[in-house]
């Protein structure tokens, strides 16, 4: 017999069991090496699946909030240019009035923010920029009618109301005077198309430049800056309309006197800017800017009339004009002189108080 067929069967099993094991063996390794590259492609496409697409299905939108135009001269001062204002009594009023020499040339330098009181702040959302605001809950944020002394206005109608009695040149002094008429002409020229405005000069009595505000043209923005360059300047004591020159004047003004409203009849004094913001309120403005240096002297049929009375008085007549419209009031002390005062008023209308200080300007 030949030597292969003694002992090859036995030797043959035993050949190709280790054979089979052997490529049983390969083709495992094999497997898991598949797995193996297979799993590491996974997490790789699943990453670069997350990187392309995450933030489109994960991201939440951007809110992008553009800021309203505001000129350089708008700038608020630094820190350091803040000063603390103690004085809280006006200068008496005196009998005459010094003559001021307002310069022509009209600064275009802001007067400084000295120090600030904010009651019941106006929230701002967004909204149309300072066109038609940034909001205010759906009312409207800084207004068409642009800033004075940095506070925006809220809405398209706005009155400035300023005091020209005749402590107005004692406690702002001759450059004090000149920035604050150059501060209105800015703030008359920065009223955009669409807005409305209009001005009142208080002292004993009041000026209006019109019956009501009108729209911000080129041409009523220029009448009222000629409106403004007489006060301060001798030309009368105080106003117009206590100077008896309704009919002089080249200038036309509407008169205001306590009799030609309800609530101030049978009414006289100083610093008269409740007779002021009840003309205003008349006017349905949305926003008022009230410029002082000093409170009301208010008597009725020559009885003094206590600050409660007063301001009582201010507050029902502003929410019986306003009918349920939202009004703001914002306050601008000189010196800080009838700043608690500015404060109930503007606090009673969602309004600002800040206090400036003209002679250091």
């Amino acid at each position: 017999m030949h030597p292969l067929e003694e002992s090859g069967p036995e030797q043959l099993t035993q050949h190709q069991v280790m054979e089979m094991l052997a490529q049983a063996q390969a083709r495992r390794s094999k497997i898991i090496a598949l797995l193996v590259a297979l799993g590491a492609h996974l997490v790789l496409v699943g990453a670069l699946v997350m990187i392309v697409f995450g933030e489109v299905f994960v991201r939440e939108p951007s809110l992008i909030v553009s800021a309203p135009y505001a000129p350089v001269e708008e700038l608020r001062p630094t820190k350091k240019d803040l000063v603390q204002v103690k004085a809280e009594r006006p200068a008496a009023p005196s009998s005459s009035m010094s003559k001021v020499v307002i310069a022509d040339t009209l600064s275009h330098i802001p007067l400084p923010v000295i120090d600030e009181f904010v009651e019941n702040p106006v929230a701002f959302g967004t909204g149309f920029g300072e066109g038609f605001g940034q909001g205010l809950g759906g009312l409207g944020g800084p207004g068409l009618g642009g800033s004075f002394f940095g506070t925006p206005a809220v809405g398209r109608s706005v009155i400035l109301v300023i005091d020209v009695s005749t402590s107005m040149p004692r406690n702002c002094g001759e450059s004090g005077i000149e920035a604050i008429r150059s501060e209105i002409t800015r703030t008359i020229n920065a009223f955009r198309p669409g807005s409305r405005f209009n001005l009142i000069c208080f002292g004993n009595m009041a000026d209006a430049f019109r019956a009501r505000p009108v729209a911000a043209t080129s041409s009523n923005k220029q009448a009222a800056i000629e409106f403004t360059k007489a006060y301060f300047t001798g030309e009368f004591t105080r106003t117009r309309t206590a100077d008896g020159i309704d009919e002089k004047d080249p200038v036309p003004y509407v008169p205001i006197r306590p009799g030609k409203f309800e609530a101030t009849k049978n009414t006289s004094g100083g610093s008269r800017y409740d007779l002021a913001l009840i003309a205003a309120f008349e006017q349905q403005p949305e926003t008022i800017f009230l410029l002082t240096d000093g409170e009301p002297s208010t008597r009725r049929d020559g009885e003094s009339l206590s600050k409660n009375e007063i301001l009582s008085m201010v507050r029902r007549a502003g929410k019986r004009a306003a009918s349920g419209r939202r009004l703001v009031i914002n306050g601008i002390s000189v010196n800080g002189i009838g700043k608690n005062y500015l404060k109930d008023i503007a606090r009673a209308f969602h309004g600002t108080v800040k206090v400036i200080e003209p002679k250091k300007l």
